[in-house]
This record gives C-alpha cells, sequence and structure tokens, in this order.
C-alpha cells in the first residue's frame, strides 16, 4: 500500500537534528523530496471525499467537544474565565473577527458537518519533525492510511515551525530523547507575549533554517495542491484553514500547558484565523506564499 514510501525504519540524522544546526541545504533536499512524494501519491491515491471518510483522521475528531478541543471549552482558570473567553481580541494590532470562544465553536461546526469533498491520498498520515529520518525515511506509520491532503501539508509545516522548536521539547520531551540539541535550543524559540486585558503583542520566532525548509516544501507542493483545487474552483489556502487551526490548538492537553502557553496558542490561532494561511505564513517568513 505504501510502496512509494521508504521503509527504513531509523532515528539515526533525525531531521530535528539538521534544524538545530545550520545545515540548510540537507534539511531544503528532505523537505523537497517529501514533498515530491505527495505528489506521486496525489497521482497514484489521490481521490475527492466527502469530509468523514479519511481513515485516520485526528483533525476532525481532536476538534470535537469530548477530545481536545472539549478541554479548551471548560478551562475556567484565572487566565481563560468565561468573560475572556467572550471578549474581542486584538493580536498584534488586528481586531480578530471572532471571540476564542466563536473561534474553537466553529472548529467543533467543521468537524462535525464537513463541506463537500477533501482531496485525500494514501499516505504516511504524520510526517511530522520527529518522524522523519535523513535520507529520507518514515520511522512512525501510526496514523497511515487515507489522509487528507491539506492535513498532511498543515502538519508537516506547523510541525516544522513550531511544534519541534518549542512545544514539543517542552510537552513531549520523549520525542526529542538524547536529542540535546533541541531541547537546549527551544527556549530560544519561546513565544514572547505582551498582554493587555484583551489584547496581545505576541511573537514566534522562526530560525533561518526553519523557514528555508518550509518555504522549499511550500514551493514544491503548493503548486499542484493549487491546481487541484482550482480545477474545482476552490481555495486550497481557505480550506487549509481549519487544518491548521486544529494543528495549532489541538496538538496538546491545554490543562498540561502552563497559563503563559496556552495564551500563546490561542493568541495564535486567532491570528491565523484572522490572517488566513497565506497572510499567516508570510509573517512567519515563509517566503513561498500559498495563495
Amino acid at each position: 500500500m505504501f510502496n512509494k514510501l521508504p521503509l527504513v525504519r531509523t532515528t539515526s540524522g533525525m531531521l530535528c537534528d539538521l534544524l538545530v544546526g545550520d545545515d540548510i541545504v540537507s534539511g531544503v533536499d528532505l523537505a523537497q523530496a517529501h514533498a515530491h512524494i505527495l505528489i506521486d501519491l496525489i497521482r497514484e491515491t489521490g481521490t475527492w471525499r466527502d469530509g468523514v471518510a479519511a481513515n485516520s483522521d485526528l483533525f476532525h475528531a481532536r476538534a470535537r467537544r469530548t477530545s481536545r478541543l472539549g478541554e479548551w471549552l471548560t478551562l475556567d482558570d484565572h487566565e481563560l474565565s468565561e468573560a475572556l473567553f467572550h471578549a474581542e481580541w486584538t493580536v498584534n494590532g488586528r481586531r480578530c473577527k471572532k471571540s476564542p470562544q466563536k473561534l474553537l465553536m466553529s472548529l467543533e461546526e467543521w468537524a462535525g458537518s464537513p463541506a463537500g469533498s477533501s482531496f485525500v491520498v494514501r499516505s504516511q498520515g504524520d510526517a511530522t519533525e520527529m518522524n522523519i529520518a535523513v535520507p529520507l525515511s518514515y520511522v512512525d506509520f501510526k496514523y497511515s492510511g487515507d489522509n487528507f491532503l491539506l492535513g498532511e501539508i498543515a502538519n508537516f509545516s506547523w510541525a516544522i515551525l513550531a511544534q519541534g522548536a518549542y512545544f514539543v521539547p517542552k510537552y513531549n520531551p520523549a520525542a526529542v530523547w538524547g536529542r540535546d540539541g533541541i531541547a537546549k535550543e527551544a527556549e530560544q524559540w519561546r513565544p514572547s507575549m505582551r498582554c493587555s486585558p484583551n489584547g496581545f503583542d505576541l511573537l514566534l520566532p522562526v530560525s533561518e533554517v526553519r523557514r528555508e525548509v518550509v518555504s522549499a516544501f511550500l514551493a514544491s507542493i503548493w503548486p499542484k495542491v493549487r491546481e487541484l483545487y482550482a480545477s474545482l474552483g476552490r481555495s486550497a489556502a481557505m480550506e487549509m484553514a481549519p487544518y491548521l487551526l486544529s494543528r495549532i490548538l489541538l496538538t496538546f492537553s491545554p490543562r498540561l500547558m502552563s497559563g503563559s502557553d496556552r495564551m500563546a496558542i490561542l493568541a495564535l490561532a486567532m491570528l491565523a484565523d484572522d490572517m488566513g494561511p497565506a497572510a499567516f505564513f508570510e509573517w512567519l517568513g515563509i517566503t513561498e506564499v500559498i495563495e
């Protein structure tokens, strides 16, 4: 079923090791190779399916009240009070269109009643930073199967930009066991935030290596994705938005996170929702803008 995916199960030379150093070339090569495998899978296994048909769909599963989304909606500590959830927020000077609660409710609505069909490929399913080795091999097939293409792209891009840079070492240390470099450097990628009662000034530091890797990945894959969705008169960038929001908000349990990290994650999601994926990635320094 996965004849196009290398089956070398090794942790030698994980991508996270590259991204704490200065080896842009190897990281870019790997990202481009992953994009070209996805393009092969688009041609050989790709199909349009209803949103409930994907076989390993963590995105919709976590955006339900019985899962991670419910944890956000039931937080009642002093930093995420009911009043704050209903407040209008500004993030980096932008007055966001939705309150935090309305944003979470829109994700639940998306998960419960997917609009139309999405493009599915038979893929590895979790090609995130911790599951890729150099030379290219995938070391975790837990979620392999029929997966949403836009979810694959959101998953890979966000894992490289933020999850592996700060949140993974902090909230899933087992994922980087024995990799002191990324654990030590994680603090330099800590989100920086200044808060007022209903507003936030937020900075998410992203290293040059990580920006180059994601830019190369999107430059390789996005023209094909844009063509697929344009053939039906649809915007791939806008349809990727809930996958990106799910990946930002619902990867880790908010109950396990510090108050400041919860607020940073929520503010990042508000900003991504307000800007849309194209402008949001551009804000993070990604040179290949997904239009």
